[in-house]
This record gives structure tokens, sequence and C-alpha cells, in this order.
């Protein structure tokens, strides 16, 4: 299984590293591609084609302000392939 993770502020971080050394299959997304750089998995460009490459997403965000943004922007979930 391919699993997806939005947000990586300190705690999605931690979160992101613990599925990684569990051996999931992860592919991350962030505003700022900085935060994923250490990570040991692979990074999206957008949340449309993370959503696009993965079976699941985890979203750890601030806000449901953010949450709108990430699934509505230009490049955002809704525009990915969300089949299955």
């Amino acid at each position: 299984m391919k699993a997806g993770f939005i947000g990586l502020g300190n705690l999605g971080k931690a979160m992101a590293k613990r599925l990684i050394s569990e051996g999931i299959n992860l592919t991350v997304w962030n505003r700022t591609n900085e935060k994923a750089k250490d990570l040991d998995c692979s990074i999206a460009n957008t949340p449309a084609e993370l959503i696009s490459e993965v079976d699941l997403v985890f979203l750890n965000l601030t806000d449901s302000n953010a949450v709108i943004n990430v699934l509505t922007q230009g490049n955002g979930i809704l525009e990915g392939n969300c089949d299955g």
C-alpha cells in the first residue's frame, strides 16, 4: 500500500518519520519542500500529483482553511486522480 502525507509541521513531520520507520511506502507534499528534504521518501510536486500516486492520504493541517486550500487550490487534491 502506498500512503501520502500532507502537512509537515512539527507534528506532521514526526508522524511521517514514524510511518517511514515502520516501512510504509510514503509520498509527501508540503507548501515548503525544504521540510521534506531530509525524509527518506518520495516528494510530490503538488497535492494532485500525490493523490494520483497513493492509495490513501493523511492530512495534518493547521485549520479548515488550510484543508479547503489543499483540496481545491490549483493542482489541489480534487484535481488529481481520486479513483478508488
